[in-house]
């Protein structure tokens, strides 16, 4: 993870993102799934998420076009990544109120975004597909804040 937090993320973003960052496939996705969590106005559906996660990306992209877009220097596959669509998006909800979506790509990997009701604050973390449990649930608990030693 690029990123220690959401914040810095979108920081990142707001000042456009440099090449390191451009040419890291995991720091982009973390770039584009945190700006699609917290640019969410109003309620958050799944089909809303999913249509901010291409927002998102189209912002991610147009950051990364003065440092040669995103290339495969690590992390990518193919110079232009082909970004799967999402399999599966999953509400997360407390007492009836969305606090966060679940995202499954095809290839298993699994992004948590959750907001933590005692500071008002979002996060998101990502597990690659074939990863543990143990990770999975390590990942989710590090997005609410706790530390897993």
């Amino acid at each position: 993870m690029r990123y220690p937090d959401c914040n810095a993320a979108l920081s990142a973003l707001s000042a456009g993102l440099d090449t390191p960052s451009c040419h890291d496939f995991r720091a982009v996705r973390e770039v584009a799934m945190c700006d699609a969590w917290h640019g969410a106005s109003g309620p958050i559906t799944p089909s809303s998420f999913a249509e901010r996660i291409k927002e998102s990306w189209a912002k991610v992209h147009a950051a990364c076009a003065t440092h040669g877009g995103t290339t495969p220097e690590t992390g990518f596959l193919e110079p232009q990544p082909v970004l799967p669509e999402p399999s599966e998006i999953k509400e997360i909800r407390r007492d009836g109120t969305t606090e966060g979506l679940l995202v499954m790509t095809p290839d298993g990997e699994v992004t948590a975004c959750v907001t933590d009701t005692r500071e008002a604050t979002r996060s998101c973390r990502t597990v690659p597909g074939g990863e543990s449990a143990l990770t999975a649930m390590r990942s989710l608990l590090e997005a609410q804040g706790y530390e897993v030693v």
